[in-house]
């Protein structure tokens, strides 16, 4: 957080405890107390529940091969799977864009616009 989000945080608070108080005056305030270091920036945190890696790709390319997912621990490696999975979305990207780029519509380029949308971003969660 920066130093304004803080001391915005902290007039807020002031407002609540004082609501005839003028929201200069609270602002004035709080930049006073952020000063004299009253307001401390390190609050407490939520933590992150942390996930494995792994896990997180063999789910993901489980979704792309329903039938090959039961497998997926067997067959091979998840790189060869996550490489699988995506020249296989490119292909049908480039396939999308081929039927686009001969579609003589509008309308037609704009359906076909959002099912290769739909496919990049598919292609994006697999390739973080």
């Amino acid at each position: 957080m920066s130093a304004l989000t803080r001391i915005i945080a902290e007039a807020k608070r002031i407002r609540k405890r004082h609501p005839g108080l003028a929201w200069k005056t609270a602002v004035k305030q709080a930049g006073a107390k952020y000063r004299s270091g009253k307001i401390s920036g390190s609050g407490s945190r939520k933590k992150v529940k942390k996930v494995a890696k792994r896990k997180k790709v063999i789910r993901r390319v489980k979704k792309l091969h329903a039938a090959e997912g039961r497998a997926i621990k067997s067959l091979g490696s998840v790189a060869s799977h996550l490489s699988a999975a995506k020249k296989k979305i490119e292909s049908e990207i480039g396939w999308l864009e081929i039927s686009k780029f001969k579609t003589s519509k509008v309308s037609g380029r704009k359906k076909i616009q959002k099912r290769i949308n739909k496919k990049k971003a598919q292609y994006r969660r697999i390739a973080m």
